[in-house]
């Protein structure tokens, strides 16, 4: 029976199809949006999101969300973050990956990481339709810049590459989402997370730090944050000891009586650094941008 249990649980345990509510963008926001449907390079699943364009924009970035989460990335401040980079000259496209969101779920209603790239490339298909003169860079949250990593090691297109606490060792950042979030005893949950790589395959045999340490460290800004209980910032620091050329900012850990932590819930400070150092982060995010697309749109 334990056996058996095992080898069934991940379906339940692991990453079912997961839905959370979008909400329209305020008008206070001040963004003119259209909402845009697409299809994934992996027939038939089509993919919804939020197109937001800047006037005589420069460049094109592209927001990938992470587990759980949809195009409006609230923990994140996606819809603010945003306006910032329109601002900036950048028009943003923000969608849902399958399963999430109002994106189409995956034929089987499970959510595998390998399949995950497709859905990124149907959004470059998209957008580079739409501006085909425009560089594009692409921000990957979370499960987000696992994503992204892939997606760029047979994609390039995508010129300029910015990790928000990316899940580059998915069995580490697993097995605390089952920890943390599920409830699940530690020992439990190291048994479900060897069923879920070994059994059910839902990752890729190659993870995301491997894959990342053949791209261009040149168009690699990792942001971590050094307390983040989800993503361990060890896997940010060996990426960039593999790649001496990108750009790792580890934001520190924030001060425990910090407003923003009080409904943090065991997340903690995961995806948080925008929210925390505001006036930091766009400013690093923005000059790595602008730097990396200038150079491929003029290259």
């Amino acid at each position: 029976f334990y056996a058996g249990f095992i080898l069934i649980a991940p379906k339940f345990f692991g990453f079912p199809e997961t839905r959370r509510a979008v909400n329209p963008i305020p008008e206070s926001a001040q963004i003119t949006y259209e909402t845009v449907h697409f299809p994934s390079t992996q027939h038939p699943i089509q993919l919804t999101g939020w197109w937001m364009p800047a006037e005589n924009a420069r460049g094109v970035i592209i927001l990938v969300h992470g587990f759980r989460g949809q195009r409006e990335i609230p923990r994140f401040g996606g819809v603010a973050f945003a306006r910032q980079l329109i601002g900036a000259g950048y028009s943003v496209l923000s969608f849902d990956l399958r399963n999430h969101g109002d994106s189409d779920a995956s034929p089987d209603g499970e959510l595998v990481i390998a399949d995950l790239p497709r859905d990124l490339s149907g959004a470059l298909d998209w957008v580079a339709a739409k501006q085909p003169d425009l560089p594009i860079g692409v921000i990957g949250l979370s499960l987000g810049g696992d994503v992204v990593i892939r997606t760029a090691a047979h994609d390039s297109r995508i010129a300029a590459i910015v990790t928000v606490d990316g899940a580059f060792e998915p069995v580490a950042a697993s097995f605390n989402f089952m920890v943390r979030e599920r409830g699940i005893p530690a020992p439990l949950a190291r048994q479900l997370v060897w069923s879920m790589q070994y059994v059910h395959r839902i990752w890729p045999d190659e993870s995301a730090l491997d894959i990342g340490k053949r791209l261009d460290g040149r168009k690699l800004l990792l942001i971590h944050n050094e307390a983040d209980p989800v993503s361990p910032a060890s896997g940010a620091r060996k990426l960039k000891a593999a790649l001496p050329d990108a750009e790792l900012w580890i934001t520190p850990p924030p001060p425990a009586d910090h407003p923003l932590m009080r409904n943090a819930g065991r997340q903690g400070s995961h995806v948080l650094s925008y929210l925390l150092y505001p006036e930091a982060f766009v400013e690093k995010v923005l000059n790595f941008f602008d730097q990396r697309l200038a150079y491929t749109a003029h290259s």
